[in-house]
């Protein structure tokens, strides 16, 4: 105040410094109650976070210690019976019986000695025979690759599984099963009885199976094996919806990690054309092995995978690498075997589950004549049926870097001449590599959004150039997409007109400025026409156009070049050996040669197996953490849930009795009861009514009245229908609700007070979402949707007679 009155604070800022003043006060207040918040001000902050480290990691390594300790304490210490059978297999010294008469014989005391198994399907059947144990838990990993039949019995031996897996990735393949599906083919009669649905014979994978049966499903997201986001990126928009999670890496702005293109003058060998072995693009194999060469002397350690599109190939690329390393001690000394990962050469056939730091990749195929377009769109199994699938399992094999070798630009390849996905999502692949730039550039089949946007394409296409309309997503679209005549699959120029999306735009900015700088960024040339002009001036903008056109085609023939964020930049980098050591020093721990696994895409699917009761349930797991820092998640299976039963409550302002009460007002009451609680026993009603009176007990007197205002209301024409001792509504006839007692005592429990006209119900809806189900899972099923926790005799037998 005496700062107030004497001018030294002005009035607007007298509510900020009381408060400051205030809280001054506590804080010393608290200072000397407490002394040693005195010490908070020279407190290390670099120390207090050391010393959380070091007591967390102490916390984890106790809470091992604790997990062991527990279950040794658990152990079975007897030495008869299975115990006998195990403790004698133990003193043998030879003679030993097979593990699976042990497990028949001893099995619960095998599972409590190793509570938890790591098998593999075929190691369970060949191990544990049926009856011996049963799993709690029951995890499949990498599912797609396991077939029904071989995971099914599995399956039956656990109350709950997880299955892990991704759809995007290789299903199990054999040649012989191909030939069996032909034989099936060629058997099949159109006048057998199909199925009623898709056997587990039919799916190509649990995984598969799974998911048709409508197991609850989550993605897991995080991604962890690539250390260059470039790595997953195209995997990630083409299969997961851009769902991933990609943590920020270090190494992202480096240019000697993630995705690289390189392109090389290589000439692909096809039957008969005198240009080598048939399959093979040797040129390209000898620069692959040059840039191992390269790899074992500037990055030694880096482990190295080299993956080729084609066995042909592969076998090539083996051939000049075997040559190579006999005139190159370096190379010789990087193939040796004996290190953490050594390197491999596969075809993309079977690389899943491979991974390594560095992955070069080799496309192999390409023109026949040097300097030549790339003629046919044949990519090997990247033309088959799944061969996207093969595309992402080789996407995301690499951890820090990858290096892609082809003969052909990218732009060369032309989705539209051929059906399958998968050289659609090749061309997208090397794009990115090559530019770093990941545009959706493709036609969506609309039209032109005006007759003067048909015109301006029209006259492209008459300059000679391919037009189309209206290319890329919904939101931001080209109007006009002008294509490379002679790589139909590269676009030139983005054509904007003042048409109906122009003003459709709600700013002049982004008229006239955000598109189309977006559009440069992104590597677009950008020709803008306005419809006066072209109206009024037809051929001056055509003829502008036509030399906006040749001027694209000129600046790209050797392919699009987008300049990047770091273009031209001094990254003060060391180079050569010195390099190499501060980057081997800086590397040590984190890429150490530990593989570092990915859950890209994994989906998650789980299912009580156990009893239906409970599937109908909720069955909840906590999170586990893997070694590598992921989480999986359980997640209790879908169920249907009935809304909760709701009781009518009624106002009556009376002092009659119930049964004195005018019959016509009895007859209101209880078409309001009914309106909110039909299909309701008569004895329920009553009870209603008794309540609203003010009554806590229904007797003979009230009953009767009860009963006489009901007939009264079906006499007098209420909206009500009467089916035994229960009333309802003709609506709630028509379509019964199905309601969870759950949260109901008393009465309502009773098996006496549920509708049949209910049960029947509540019977139909399980099964119009199970399809067909055992009449005791049915009955089950039933009581559990309308609250009941447990099936009783009397339950049991009002649900039966409802459903016969």
């Amino acid at each position: 105040m005496r700062a107030l009155r004497e001018g030294c604070l002005e009035a607007a800022r007298a509510t900020e410094e009381f408060r400051y003043a205030c809280a001054e006060a506590r804080w010393n207040a608290a200072r000397r109650a407490s002394p040693e918040l005195d010490a908070l001000p020279a407190l290390d902050r670099h120390a207090l976070v050391g010393l959380f480290r070091t007591l967390e990691q102490e916390r984890l390594e106790a809470t091992r210690k604790l997990v062991l300790s527990r279950h040794f304490e658990q152990m079975p210490r007897g030495t008869v019976g299975e115990m006998g059978v195990i403790r004698g297999e133990i003193g043998r010294k030879r003679g030993h019986k097979p593990v699976r008469w042990v497990m028949k014989n001893a099995g619960a005391m095998v599972q409590r000695i190793k509570p938890v198994m790591l098998m593999s399907p075929i190691s369970v059947a060949q191990f544990l025979p049926p009856g011996s144990v049963s799993f709690d838990l029951l995890v499949i990993d990498e599912a797609s690759q396991i077939r029904p039949e071989d995971a099914l019995g599995v399956i039956a031996r656990a109350h709950q599984i997880v299955v892990v897996g991704d759809q995007k990735q290789l299903p199990p393949t054999s040649f012989f099963d191909r030939l069996a599906d032909d034989d099936a083919d060629n058997d099949f009669d159109e006048d057998d009885t199909l199925p009623a649905g898709a056997t587990a014979a039919d799916m190509e994978s649990i995984l598969s199976l799974c998911e048709a049966r409508g197991l609850r499903q989550r993605m897991l997201e995080w991604h962890y094996r690539s250390r260059a986001p470039s790595l997953i990126r195209v995997s990630n928009a083409e299969f997961y919806g851009d769902r991933l999670v990609l943590p920020p890496s270090p190494l992202q702005l480096d240019p000697d990690y993630g995705l690289k293109f390189r392109r090389v003058p290589g000439l692909y060998a096809r039957g008969g054309s005198g240009l080598g072995r048939q399959g093979t693009n040797r040129i390209e194999a000898e620069a692959v092995v040059r840039a191992m060469a390269e790899h074992a002397r500037a990055w030694p350690e880096l482990s190295l995978g080299v993956v080729a599109f084609s066995k042909a190939q592969a076998d090539m690329l083996t051939e000049v690498l075997e040559l190579e390393r006999r005139r190159d001690p370096v190379l010789d000394a990087l193939l040796r075997e004996g290190r953490a990962e050594d390197v491999f050469v596969k075809n993309i056939e079977n690389v899943q589950g491979d991974e390594r730091d560095v992955i070069l990749i080799s496309v192999g195929y390409g023109p026949q004549q040097a300097g030549g377009r790339l003629e046919a769109m044949t990519f090997g199994p990247i033309n088959g049926e799944g061969g996207e699938r093969r595309l992402n399992v080789l996407f995301s094999r690499a951890r820090v870097r990858c290096e892609v070798f082809a003969s052909f630009d990218p732009g060369d390849i032309d989705p539209g001449r051929v059906s399958r996905e998968g050289p659609r999502v090749l061309k997208r692949f090397l794009e990115f590599a090559q530019s770093g730039i990941l545009d959706e550039r493709a036609p969506t089949g609309l039209g032109a959004d005006s007759p003067f946007e048909e015109d301006v394409a029209a006259a492209i296409r008459a300059l000679g150039y391919l037009a189309d309309p209206q290319v890329g997503t919904a939101g931001f679209r080209i109007d006009v997409g002008v294509r490379h005549p002679e790589r139909p699959g590269q676009y030139l120029v983005a054509v904007e007109c003042d048409g109906a999306a122009y003003h459709r735009a709600i700013w002049a900015r982004e008229r006239d400025r955000l598109r189309q700088d977006i559009l440069e960024n992104l590597g677009w040339r950008f020709h803008r026409i306005w419809s006066t002009d072209w109206f009024h001036h037809r051929a001056r903008e055509i003829e502008r156009l036509r030399s906006a056109l040749e001027a694209a085609r000129a600046a790209t023939a050797n392919g699009i070049r987008v300049r990047g964020a770091n273009h031209g930049a001094d990254r003060g980098q060391p180079h050569g050996e010195a390099r190499v050591a501060a980057r081997g020093e800086a590397r040590e721990g984190p890429l150490d040669g530990s593989r570092d696994h990915s859950l890209a895409g994994t989906q998650a699917l789980t299912r009580d197996a156990a009893t239906a009761d409970a599937a109908d349930g909720h069955q909840n797991l906590p999170p586990s953490v893997s070694p590598d820092g992921g989480a999986s998640f359980a997640l209790d299976h879908l169920a249907l849930v009935a809304p909760a039963y709701v009781r009518a409550a009624p106002a009556v302002r009376s002092s009659l009795e119930p049964h004195e009460a005018p019959a016509s007002q009895l007859a209101g009451l209880v078409a309001e009861i009914v309106a909110v609680e039909g299909p309701i026993h008569i004895d329920e009603l009553a009870r209603r009514i008794a309540t609203a009176f003010g009554r806590a007990r229904v007797g003979k007197r009230i009953a009767a009245a009860v009963e006489h205002a009901v007939g009264l209301a079906l006499r007098q024409g209420a909206a009500l229908v009467r089916a035994g001792d229960f009333v309802m509504t003709p609506a709630q006839a028509e379509s019964p609700p199905v309601r969870d007692r759950s949260a109901e005592t008393g009465s309502l429990l009773k098996a006496a007070s549920l509708p049949p006209i209910e049960i029947t119900a509540a019977a139909a809806l399980i099964r119009a979402e199970s399809g067909a189900i055992a009449r005791e899972e049915l009955a089950r099923a039933t009581a559990r949707l309308l609250g009941f926790q447990r099936l009783g005799p009397e339950l049991a037998e009002a649900i039966r007679q409802a459903l016969e």
